[in-house]
C-alpha cells in the first residue's frame, strides 16, 4: 500500500459541519497538491471528500473549479435544491479562511458568453434564446415561455435540456431551482408575446411582478 493510500485509508466518523472542516483542514495541503498536480484526483480527492460530505449529507456532492492566482473554487451543491439550500449555505457559511481555497455555495451566475452551449449541433446563446413572463402581476410565481429560434419539435428533449442547462448556468443554480416555478419552452412560431433579450431575465426574476 502506498504512502498516499496509507494516509486516507481509514474514514473519519463526521457527525457536524465543525467536525468537516476540522477535518477538511487537517487534509487541506494534501489535497491542493492532488488537485493541482492532477495525479489520481479521483481516487485521492474526490473519492475522499464525497464519502465523509454524505455522513452530514447524503444529497450534497461538489465540484472543482480553478479560479485565477492559483486559487481552487471547491462549489458545493446538492440534488434536491429546494430542501437543501439551507444545509449547504450553512455548510460554506461555516467554511474556515484557507488562503489557497474559495468556498462556494452553488454555481454561481456566469455572464451571458459563458453561459452559452452547444448540444447536438444546437446552439444556446443570447442569439437564440429569449423570453416573456408568462404569470401575471398578481400570482406569486415566476413563470417564463422561452422562445427558442432554432425550436424543432423532432429534438425537444435536447433543446429542453440545452435551454434549462443554459438558463441554470446564467440566473446562477440556486436561482434557477428556487425563484423560476415553471418554464415552457416554444418556437418563434408559437409566441403569444412580443419575447424579450433573454439579458432581461435577471432584472425580470428579481423585479416580480413589474414590466420590462
Amino acid at each position: 500500500m502506498d504512502f498516499i493510500t496509507r494516509i486516507f485509508r481509514t474514514k473519519p466518523t463526521i457527525n457536524t459541519v465543525d467536525e468537516f472542516w476540522t477535518w477538511f483542514q487537517r487534509k487541506e495541503r494534501r489535497f491542493l497538491k492532488i488537485v493541482r498536480e492532477q495525479v489520481r484526483i479521483e481516487e485521492c480527492f474526490f473519492d475522499l471528500l464525497s464519502p465523509v460530505l454524505n455522513q452530514l449529507n447524503s444529497e450534497a456532492f461538489f465540484l472543482l473549479n480553478d479560479e485565477d492566482e492559483g486559487i481552487i473554487e471547491l462549489i458545493f451543491t446538492a440534488d434536491d435544491i429546494i430542501n437543501n439550500a439551507s444545509f449547504i449555505e450553512g455548510l460554506v457559511d461555516s467554511a474556515p479562511a484557507l488562503e489557497q481555497w474559495k468556498f462556494t455555495a452553488f454555481q454561481p451566475a456566469l455572464d451571458i458568453e459563458k453561459s452559452a452551449l452547444e448540444i447536438a449541433g444546437f446552439h444556446f446563446n443570447k442569439d437564440t434564446i429569449s423570453f416573456y413572463q408568462t404569470s401575471t402581476r398578481k400570482s406569486s410565481e415566476n413563470v417564463y415561455t422561452i422562445v427558442y429560434s432554432d425550436y424543432d419539435k423532432n429534438n425537444e428533449n435536447i433543446i429542453q435540456r440545452g435551454v434549462y442547462s443554459f438558463l441554470q448556468a446564467y440566473v446562477g443554480e440556486l436561482v434557477f431551482n428556487t425563484k423560476i416555478a415553471r418554464i415552457k419552452v416554444v418556437g418563434s412560431a408559437d409566441i403569444e408575446h412580443q419575447p424579450f433579450p433573454i439579458e432581461c431575465l435577471k432584472d425580470a426574476i428579481h423585479w416580480k411582478g413589474t414590466e420590462i
